[in-house]
């Protein structure tokens, strides 16, 4: 039918899952290389449809044009589309261009991005946030709870609560975080598929020159209930510090009843056993009296699977779970990359929690002799994905982890034709999914 209609050219996509695991919704993005004679408007005439075999056109998917370059006689763009890949298998899409005179997709929205005068709000099924215009950080998180058929929005943090994120204690004791530095850039993309907000920062202190970069990604799916952060923190000179504060959230004392987390599976459990989730209680009506401070101080490792907030009161189950994806550490000089006390924190400070992974943590800060040097060229990035979902009792954490286990399992995905670059060799076609690579922490059957 889109034949007959005009169009004229296609890139054949291969989503490969290896796994046991059927993917449903599977955010993929490929960027493409065409021709500037094969295409004329990329955001208006390119579609992706589904495809059974490599002749047959099954449906139309939902996608999204960003990014499009023009480099001498080729356009350049990204496309981005939800898959769905059973188990086992390989799943086949299309990408088609070439119809000059194609109409614009009707969209089916299901992600709302309003601007408003201090915020821009992001809204789909499961959430609306909010992103201060100024800060470029979150600022506001609502849930949407769903009981006997009636919407009732839950606010997790209010629109005034800017989340400090990157942060950094330097040696005079002062925190310097995130919401600290307005971005130096600032980008955003919106559409049919996802949001994507993007800034980068550079985290200032009389204790260094060149300051400590901060780039931040953060990509709403639509129809999907959870956020995909990827951020990366460089630091340009050798800097002593306290405490490193990375991917941390903050949240109101009274909003979440438990701090709950899944550890690491150890080397010496049998592949049958399970995992014992972890539960800390922090009910407002046991906790307002205790003293502010490190709730939790390395008891947890680092690079836990998950970490969550519950809220299991009667009529108010509801449970926010982030998931680690990806970490990675690097020295561009091959300087080994110092920690002190690395740990998974939860802090309580001026009436809210803050959960973070912290590589460096000091608590007697009185003696310079307890500052950690971070050498220059070091490099901390990591992914991250921020899921929102109902408390179920009983089953909450097993579905938990096996949402866990599942979005760790790797995809391969290939684009063809693949480009010939400069020296006469097949590349590849750059490819982003929000697949982890963090399955080394799923070992064991499950947990409870």
């Amino acid at each position: 039918m889109l034949r007959m209609d005009g169009w004229c050219h296609e890139s054949t996509v291969l989503i490969n899952n290896s796994s046991q695991f059927d993917r449903t919704n599977e955010f993929i993005e490929v960027k493409i290389t065409v021709s500037e004679r094969q295409i004329t408007d990329p955001v208006r005439e390119v579609r992706v449809i589904y495809k059974t075999a490599w002749n047959i056109w099954e449906r139309l998917i939902p996608c999204q044009v960003n990014g499009v370059e023009r480099a001498g006689d080729k356009v350049i763009f990204r496309v981005a589309f939800f898959a769905d890949i059973p188990a086992n298998s390989i799943s086949r899409y299309g990408i088609v261009y070439g119809n000059p005179n194609a109409l614009p997709q009707q969209e089916n929205l299901t992600l709302y991005v309003r601007n408003k005068e201090n915020v821009t709000e992001i809204d789909n099924p499961a959430y609306v946030i909010s992103i201060d215009r100024k800060t470029g950080q979150i600022s506001g998180v609502s849930y949407k709870y769903f009981r006997t058929g009636f919407l009732i929005p839950i606010e997790l943090s209010p629109v005034n609560l800017i989340q400090p994120g990157v942060s950094i204690q330097f040696e005079d004791g002062d925190w310097v975080t995130a919401a600290d530095s307005n971005p130096e850039s600032l980008t955003v993309e919106g559409g049919t598929v996802a949001f994507r907000h993007k800034s980068s920062r550079v985290l200032k202190h009389s204790s260094i020159k060149k300051g400590v970069c901060v780039s931040t990604e953060l990509l709403f799916p639509a129809s999907q209930p959870y956020v995909h952060i990827r951020e990366k923190v460089t630091f340009e000179e050798d800097t002593p510090l306290y405490g490193l504060r990375l991917a941390g959230h903050r949240f109101p004392d009274g909003v979440y009843s438990h701090f709950t987390f899944r550890p690491t599976t150890k080397p010496a459990l049998k592949k049958t056993e399970v995992e014992e989730m972890g539960h800390l209680l922090i009910d407002q009506a046991y906790t307002k009296n205790l003293p502010e401070g490190t709730v939790l101080s390395g008891f947890m490792p680092l690079l836990m699977p998950w970490t969550a907030m519950l809220n299991i009161h009667r009529n108010r189950w509801f449970t926010q779970v982030r998931y680690l994806l990806d970490w990675k550490t690097q020295n561009v000089k091959g300087t080994t990359i110092p920690e002190y006390r690395a740990a998974t924190y939860l802090m309580r400070e001026n009436g809210c929690y803050e959960s973070a992974l912290m590589p460096v943590y000091t608590k007697n800060i009185n003696d310079k002799r307890n500052l950690t040097v971070i050498p220059a060229g070091t490099e901390f990035s990591y992914d991250i994905a921020m899921f929102f979902s109902p408390f179920e009792e009983v089953v909450w954490g097993m579905k938990m982890d096996h949402i866990g286990r599942v979005m760790n399992q790797p995809l391969t995905v290939q684009v063809h034709p693949r480009p010939v670059n400069s020296v006469g060799e097949w590349d590849e076609h750059p490819v982003f999914t929000l697949t982890g690579k963090r399955d080394c922490d799923y070992q064991t059957s499950g947990v409870r």
